[in-house]
């Protein structure tokens, strides 16, 4: 199980399980954006034998207390990263 909780907020977070026979590294990418904390991501690099994939999990609530177009943008840089 792999999960990042919201931080200074009651619930919530995001949550993943990985099966045991498959390799996974928690990416993590420095800090770049201002409003960076309030976004509600996990990155993982998950290997099965030869194959590597890159899962972005990402929560966006109805009301979110940034600006939408930061979390894209955070996305798009994030990846290109």
């Amino acid at each position: 199980m792999y999960r990042s909780d919201r931080i200074g907020r009651k619930g919530g977070g995001l949550c993943i399980f990985v099966r045991d026979c498959l390799t996974v590294d928690v990416v993590t990418l420095p800090t770049v954006h201002e409003d960076q904390h309030l976004h509600e991501l996990l990155y993982l690099i998950i290997k099965k034998q030869s194959d590597t994939y890159l899962f972005l999990l990402a929560y966006h609530p109805p009301r979110p207390v940034y600006k939408p177009n930061s979390l894209v943008n955070r996305l798009t840089s994030d990846v290109s990263f």
